[in-house]
């Protein structure tokens, strides 16, 4: 929102700061929905120690 608030009171932004800012949130973007897709994504993450976790709980 600051960038966007700054480059309105300019009213010069430059090309290069907007594409690194694009291309930024996209990979943000693209990183919490390859994070959110268990074994589809380009990540894969172990759930060893979510199972642990629980195997701890339901022994308590």
């Amino acid at each position: 929102m600051a960038v966007g608030y700054v480059a309105g009171l300019s009213k010069d932004i430059s090309r290069f700061l907007g594409i690194i800012l694009a291309l930024s949130f996209s990979s943000v973007i693209y990183l919490i929905a390859d994070l959110d897709s268990i074994n589809k994504g380009f990540l894969k993450v172990s759930q060893q120690p979510i199972m642990e976790l629980h195997q701890k709980f339901q022994h308590s």
